[in-house]
Parts: C-alpha cells; sequence; structure tokens
C-alpha cells in the first residue's frame, strides 16, 4: 500500500462499543512521511526522533517507494 499507518485501540471498552479510537493510513500512499503521524497520534503516543528514524529506516531497507 505504500503508507505509513497507525492505529490506536481502548482496551477498557465495554463489549458493545468499537474499541477503535484512531485509524489512520488506510489508504495507499496516505501517509508518505512518518511525520504526517505526529499530530494525529499525539493524544495517545509520542512520536520521537528516535521513532522517526527507525519508520524511515525500515520503509528505505524494506521496499523503497518510488515518488
Amino acid at each position: 500500500m505504500q503508507t505509513f499507518f497507525a492505529q490506536v485501540e481502548d482496551l477498557d471498552a465495554p463489549d458493545d462499543a468499537d474499541p477503535l479510537l484512531l485509524w489512520i493510513g488506510s489508504e495507499p500512499r496516505e501517509i508518505a512521511e512518518p511525520e504526517a503521524m505526529i499530530v494525529p497520534l499525539a493524544p495517545y503516543a509520542e512520536l520521537t526522533i528516535e521513532h522517526l528514524i527507525e519508520l524511515r529506516r525500515d520503509r528505505d531497507d524494506s521496499n523503497p517507494w518510488e515518488a
């Protein structure tokens, strides 16, 4: 899909509620750079510079994307 993605679930959600709080990157090329996930994930997690470097490295090492 050539996109980064993130999902956040509420593990304490009642059985009759949807536990999915956030799902981004479900469309091809929706998130081309990991920095685009910083703001949507901010209420739930911190993406540090180390995370961003690792995400870029994983992408580049496994299957370089075309521009």
